[in-house]
């Protein structure tokens, strides 16, 4: 079974993309994050740490992974999380806890195994991975999946700020990320993004395709197509509708709004989400990735004077050492 690989910046539609694709025939989507390769992979699979501990890093990082993405829907109670869990741990041991790759197809087979009465009525061509900001490690995924084919969507960094900037008080605040973390990760991730871009398809020819944010929620039939195209699988109309693991999902929108379709309300929204010290911030640092993506510009001159107090609090968080206590 082949393998296609979903990725882009978290809130930018990677939910949303595997969604749409989750009751389409011949796919086999696992309905959250893989987690493994931020989570677990590469800090942890290596000998600094002891085995219990990997055992149960990996146990936490499946278990919350997905009941964090079910509880949104009534999913969560036609999925056994603690069930599913156990046998996925029940493959792992001494000999693959380090090994990235058999991990990731222990728990592809898993899933397998785990939904056989559906799976083995169908046709599955394709199993669908999701990952956010990986783009970096398309060589590695090939070399795990021959023939992996990689979908990268991409969103108005504007409006990509606009989502994790609404998920601060409810989400991010609680894992320890405040705005200046959240708005510069994004500028430091979708730098690196955007520069995977031209490198993956490139060495991928036909195999790592990109779609924008933008189109898929505001011509969505055009957009899909195009995506079954790109699978080579039959386009069907369910295709349109996002559902998880069979479900109707409602999406993961921070606040509160439940889309239980494709929406393209936060689609150029972020004029009245974000301020225009954040717009002018996101404009001079990400200049380049939005001019070749066709992203239109709202300000004619940067303010300087709010770049030198973004780059100072920056400085002042995450580099300078006190030498002078």
């Amino acid at each position: 079974m082949k393998v296609i690989f979903l990725t882009g910046h978290r809130k930018s539609g990677t939910t949303l993309l595997s969604n749409l694709l989750d009751d389409v025939e011949g796919l086999c989507v696992y309905p959250t994050d893989l987690a493994l390769l931020y989570a677990y992979f590469p800090k942890y699979n290596n000998n600094n740490y002891s085995y219990k501990f990997k055992y149960s890093r990996l146990k936490k990082i499946i278990f919350k992974s997905l009941k964090t993405n079910l509880e949104y829907s009534n999913t969560i109670y036609k999925f056994d999380i603690k069930k599913f869990t156990s046998m996925f741990l029940s493959k792992i041991n001494k000999n693959n806890i380090n090994k990235i790759e058999k991990v990731i197809k222990i728990l592809i087979q898993t899933y397998l195994k785990y939904f056989k009465k559906i799976f083995e009525k169908k046709k599955i061509k394709y199993f669908v991975l999701k990952e956010t900001s990986c783009g970096y490690l398309a060589k590695e995924l090939d070399s795990w999946f021959p023939k992996i084919k990689f979908i990268q969507i991409i969103r108005d960094p504007r409006d990509n700020y606009a989502s994790l900037k609404s998920g601060l008080k409810s989400h991010y605040d609680k894992i320890g990320e405040d705005k200046l973390i959240l708005l510069s990760s994004m500028i430091n991730r979708l730098q690196l993004d955007f520069k995977y871009i031209d490198i993956n398809q490139k060495k991928f020819p036909g195999r790592y395709k990109i779609i924008k944010f933008e189109n898929l929620v505001k011509k969505p039939k055009k957009t899909t197509k195009e995506i079954c195209k790109f699978i080579n699988i039959k386009f069907e109309k369910n295709i349109l509708k996002p559902t998880i693991v069979g479900n109707i999902s409602k999406g993961n929108n921070y606040e509160g709004v439940n889309f239980e379709k494709i929406s393209k309300i936060n689609a150029g929204n972020w004029k009245k989400r974000i301020n225009q010290v954040e717009t002018n911030i996101i404009e001079f640092f990400l200049k380049d990735e939005m001019l070749k993506f066709k992203y239109k510009f709202s300000l004619n001159n940067h303010d300087f004077d709010s770049i030198k107090d973004y780059y100072s609090q920056i400085n002042q968080k995450f580099y300078f050492k006190d030498s002078y206590r």
